[in-house]
């Protein structure tokens, strides 16, 4: 009898956790979603592009290629031709971000980067000053390009000089500005641009304690722009958006972090929930026109969107970073950093105005749990309490 029963329970217990995973795999998947949002993209009508326009660099059309290219989606036939023309073109006036844009859309698309409109962007990136750069765009999207592939081969002592930079650029709020030079505006911090100096900054993490105390700081910042559906954006004009809530998404994948962490969780609802409502009925995800007051879908808003389900769905199968070509994603810290000598401590510019806040951290987890599951795990207590019963 008490091999019998412990049989039965083996075979409840099992059943159990099969249907229980399987609930949240289903409830978690990202699939249909990023499939609608592909689809989008690869519409010319939805978009609007026209790559027979290779006099300035579009960013929209390069982001957008390599977030389908990342995808595994089909990239425009069209895609190819035109940012050889558009780098043929426009080379002398590209920014450094421009350089690394274009490093990563040709690289993700099949492209050599040392070989783009008749041009090596790899060597370009390598010639910058990063020093004189004011705009956090000409550093974040640099070092992301370095690093998207291992071979190719940028001294560490230029990433290094780039890893300074950023660090310097953080305020004492914890987050990174859109540009370290005052424009009348003064400098504070904002949710995009600090969930993209994460993303820089993540190979470093576990290894430098330098990176990893401001990527802390700039983590409870980001925090403290959360809003109550579990969406990012700016809390201090009270506009969450898809576009910030893909970017933080993109910026925990990177870290190895849960973006359902309880952490990043309000009221029950989290980031990847938040970001699922920003996509039409249509595929393409809206952003919120201020003229009209609609929901309007568009290319910047979907390709952003993309990246994020594209990043979680990468985090939950265990497969390479969107920002990694050809390495594992980084797991969870296990052990404490070491300091390296080749960055130092972040140093802030002009104090931001403080935005914190009580963040509500309330628990994780699904409110239900499928009855089939429920009705096996009661199965299993009941075998529990009969082995039990039996051995007395």
């Amino acid at each position: 009898m008490k091999k019998t029963a412990l049989t039965i329970l083996s075979v409840l217990l099992v059943l159990s956790l099969l249907t229980v995973s399987a609930f949240a795999a289903e409830n978690n998947s990202v699939a249909s979603e990023k499939q609608g949002l592909c689809a989008w993209l690869q519409n010319d009508d939805n978009t609007g592009f026209d790559y027979s326009e290779t006099s300035f660099a579009d960013g929209t059309v390069d982001w957008s290629a390599f977030a389908l290219a990342r995808s595994f989606a089909e990239v425009p036939e069209e895609y190819p031709a035109y940012v050889n023309a558009v780098v043929k073109n426009t080379f002398s006036g590209l920014y450094p971000s421009d350089l690394a844009r274009f490093t990563l859309s040709a690289t993700a698309c099949g492209l050599d980067p040392r070989s783009v409109g008749g041009h090596d962007l790899l060597a370009a990136l390598s010639s910058v000053d990063y020093s004189a750069q004011t705009y956090l765009s000409s550093l974040i999207f640099p070092l992301i390009a370095m690093n998207f592939r291992s071979d190719f081969g940028f001294p560490e002592e230029v990433k290094a000089d780039v890893v300074k930079a950023i660090l310097a650029a953080q305020l004492t709020d914890g987050g990174f500005p859109y540009s370290t030079e005052d424009s009348g505006y003064g400098i504070t911090a904002d949710t995009d641009t600090t969930s993209m100096a994460i993303q820089a900054l993540a190979p470093y993490y576990k290894t430098d304690d330098a990176v990893r105390a401001a990527v802390d700081k700039a983590l409870d910042y980001l925090l403290t722009q959360q809003f109550d559906d579990g969406s990012f954006g700016y809390t201090a004009w009270s506009s969450p958006s898809g576009e910030s809530t893909a970017q933080v998404i993109i910026a925990l994948c990177a870290l190895g972090i849960d973006p359902t962490d309880a952490r990043f969780v309000k009221n029950g609802k989290t980031p990847v929930d938040a970001l699922k409502t920003y996509i039409g009925e249509n595929g393409g995800a809206w952003y919120v026109d201020y003229q009209s007051g609609q929901k309007v879908e568009n290319p910047l808003s979907t390709y952003q969107v993309l990246m994020g389900m594209d990043a979680y769905e990468r985090f939950t199968e265990g497969d390479f970073t969107i920002y990694a070509y050809d390495e594992k994603p980084q797991t969870p810290e296990t052990t404490e950093p070491t300091t390296t000598p080749e960055t130092t401590a972040p140093q802030t510019t002009e104090p931001a105005t403080e935005n914190k806040e009580n963040v509500e951290i309330p628990k994780t987890g699904a409110a239900t749990v499928p009855v089939g599951a429920a009705v096996l795990l009661v199965g299993a207590a009941a075998a529990v309490c009969f082995v039990k019963k039996d051995e007395r």
